[in-house]
């Protein structure tokens, strides 16, 4: 039986696992997801934040899909890939026929943005935990950008918030 491994849990990883097992019944698939939330739609995350959704909303995919498609998800971060293996931080191998590179985009920090955000002045909404870390800052009143429809209902008086929030 032919092995594929995907590494990357975003949409891109996960379109390439579903398009593999429609193509075959048998493959063994297996998808590395660095993240310890299963799949969730990350351009859906401004809508959590801005309350129009909640965040199990974010999940686009029941979590029964994964074993009944019989998709094997090892939540680990890939360390390396070698001829027939992708070797995962913790030292595992997970060997491979075939294999995906989906590792998606990183957010780019501006110079200083570490310290910035240490500090409590900046926020990233990039993963869904970040949500937690702007609401706690942003716990009564949130400001939102966009068009009149988007915008949640009146809140209590603002509490302290972030200067900026990077997307």
């Amino acid at each position: 039986m032919s092995k594929l491994v995907i590494v990357g849990n975003g949409v891109a990883g996960v379109t390439a696992a579903r398009a593999a097992r429609r193509r075959d019944a048998r493959l063994d698939i297996t998808l590395l997801a660095a993240e310890a939330t299963p799949y969730y739609s990350r351009p859906g995350l401004h809508y959590v934040l801005t309350g129009l959704t909640r965040p199990e909303d974010l999940h686009p995919l029941p979590a029964s899909y994964w074993d009944t498609n019989r998709i094997r998800v090892v939540h680990a971060e890939a360390h390396q890939i070698e001829a027939g293996a992708v070797v995962l931080t913790d030292g595992r191998r997970i060997p491979f026929d075939r294999c995906v590179l989906a590792t998606g985009s990183r957010p780019r920090d501006l110079a200083g943005a570490a310290e910035v955000m240490a500090a409590g002045l900046a926020c990233r909404l990039h993963r869904k935990e970040d949500i937690e870390v702007i609401n706690a800052v942003l716990t009564t009143q949130r400001e939102v950008h966009g068009t009149p429809e988007m915008q949640p209902p009146d809140r209590a008086a603002p509490a302290p918030r972030p200067r900026a929030i990077v997307l």
